[in-house]
């Protein structure tokens, strides 16, 4: 999905979110917790140092025993410092969402992309948390592992939205998969607590990987077999440049941003770009 902002309206976004980021950094900076950009973010290091031109968000991620550790710090510095403006967001949070992946939320604001409009939620601005975990070292075994990463994270997706809200507004071509995801989500919702089972059947599949490999990835993402690293990838991390902040990236970042976007450096034509361009966008009283 890819929509164009007003100029104004886009460095307002951007502020935002790098004061989010700003955040996010102290948490991890003040309890030792390692993170890496990723993705857009990584790109816009590298290309830009700062975001692409038209993203309009920030993706961070880091090791599952890493997450575990800004989950328990976020708790105490979300009641303390931050007081009132951010909570957790995702599956096992107070605060739901219509897909699994965990999120720090900025309270008192709203932008809310087509998706999570049909599944009836109102997010804040986010900041995603993509949460590598160790996946199989044998190239053919992680196929079959985010084969079923991706079923689950689907079906919890379909489960949360009602699919039928968006037909009218879509191509004649894409309605008969709508109706169908509709179908589906609604026996889906018949089942109590069909959004729980998802999610832990989802982990279960990992579980048996969980510190035993030298492999990781954000099994939560459609690329899980390409934006893969390497334990020897990671340490040290590098820190750089982005906007008028510095941010971290694992040692062998140019190597991992290739096998995950190929030619990252060269700048997309305007019908692969990509955005999330929200249904609805409410600063708060920002």
């Amino acid at each position: 999905m890819y929509g164009e902002y007003e100029p104004e309206v886009l460095e307002k976004v951007h502020k935002i979110e790098k004061e989010m980021l700003e955040d996010f950094i102290y948490i991890c900076d003040k309890y030792d917790i390692k993170y890496f950009v990723i993705s857009g973010t990584a790109i816009g290091v590298m290309r830009h140092k700062g975001f692409i031109p038209w993203d309009d968000d920030i993706d961070v991620a880091m090791l599952r025993k890493e997450y575990h550790k800004f989950v328990k710090a976020a708790k105490v510095e979300f009641e303390t410092t931050f007081k009132g403006k951010y909570e957790m967001m995702g599956p096992n949070f107070k605060k739901k969402f219509y897909n699994m992946q965990p999120a720090m939320n900025l309270i008192g604001t709203r932008f809310v992309n087509e998706t999570a409009w049909a599944a009836g939620f109102e997010p804040g601005f986010f900041l995603d948390i993509f949460v590598y975990e160790n996946v199989p070292e044998d190239d053919a075994e992680l196929e079959k592992v985010a084969k079923l990463c991706r079923l689950y994270s689907i079906l919890y997706i379909i489960r949360s939205t009602h699919f039928w809200k968006l037909i009218p507004t879509h191509p004649m071509a894409e309605r008969p998969k709508l109706f169908v995801y509709g179908i589906v989500g609604a026996l889906l919702r018949l089942i109590p607590n069909s959004d729980s089972i998802l999610y832990k059947r989802y982990l279960k599949v990992l579980k048996p990987y969980y510190g035993k490999t030298k492999r990781y990835s954000a099994t939560l993402d459609p690329g899980v077999t390409y934006m893969d690293v390497w334990e020897d990838e990671l340490e040290p991390y590098a820190e750089k440049d982005f906007e008028d902040i510095k941010v971290k990236m694992i040692r062998e970042y140019e190597e991992q941003l290739i096998r995950h976007m190929g030619e990252y450096m060269e700048m997309p034509p305007e019908d692969k770009r990509t955005n999330h361009c929200p249904k609805l966008l409410d600063f708060g009283d920002r």
